[in-house]
């Protein structure tokens, strides 16, 4: 007897565990088709929290620009705005500033640490910052510790060090997180049906000493570029979103 109750209970418990394996993917398919039903259209917004217009000149950086690639423009979504520019001290020493505003295709914006890599440059580290704005507050960056081979001489080989600082700026809200741009985005797009146009910006610097007489070190351009991006800020940001709690 108790052996026929033990098969039964086997026999039970796998009936359960078919059942469960075919009423478990019904039970989540039901639940995707009923958030389907239940959000609104999204509506692509048309409001950006940013100026795709980089200053000519700020202070005593002036800037050249650099238009978008044809290998850019056949990789980026139709759509996709981007404005850059090298900007160039009195001594010489130089860094480019970019801005990518995306379109409604959502693939125009991806994390630095995938696209550094096709262009030589490794990651080697990152952190939060805050950079000091001049009319007060201070604004969070993503600062990334960046580096590439170079042969100091033919026989001599080397290696370049940069900062890559970046941020995301949406219509009302600025983070350095890639993570909390994804989630902000699924979160109007699912239940305020607003797609909004989300723009990157980022400013890459690299040290030059080792490589040029007086050149540029580490500590130096610490300062050059939280300098740089605290001008740069009040410049290609909406006003509204200097006084946001998101940058206090």
């Amino acid at each position: 007897m108790a052996d026929a109750r033990q098969v039964d209970n086997v026999r039970a418990k796998g009936k359960a565990h078919e059942w469960l394996k075919v009423a478990v993917p019904l039970l989540l398919l039901a639940g995707l088709l009923l958030l389907c039903v239940g959000t609104p259209q999204v509506r692509e917004g048309d409001v950006a929290g940013v100026v795709m217009s980089l200053p000519d000149r700020m202070g005593e950086w002036v800037g050249e620009n650099i238009p978008m690639s044809e290998g850019e423009r056949n990789l980026l979504p139709p759509g996709t705005e981007l404005a850059r520019k090298k900007y160039t001290d009195g001594r010489g020493y130089w860094l480019v500033c970019t801005i990518v505003l995306s379109s409604a295709d959502r693939r125009s914006i991806h994390k630095p640490e995938i696209c550094l890599p096709g262009q030589g440059w490794s990651t080697d580290s990152g952190q939060e910052l805050r950079v000091a704005l001049p009319a007060g507050g201070s604004l969070p960056v993503m600062c990334l510790d960046i580096s590439r081979p170079m042969p100091r001489s033919a026989n001599q080989p080397g290696k370049v060090r940069g900062k890559f600082i970046y941020w995301f700026v949406g219509r009302d809200v600025i983070t350095p997180h890639h993570w909390e741009r994804l989630f902000r985005t699924a979160y109007d797009r699912i239940l305020r049906g607003v797609g909004h146009r989300w723009a990157y910006i980022s400013v890459m610097a690299v040290e030059t000493a080792g490589f040029q007489t007086d050149g540029v070190g580490a500590e130096e351009i610490d300062r050059i570029v939280r300098g740089f991006v605290g001008r740069l800020a009040p410049e290609v940001l909406r006003p509204d979103l200097l006084g946001a709690r998101a940058i206090q």
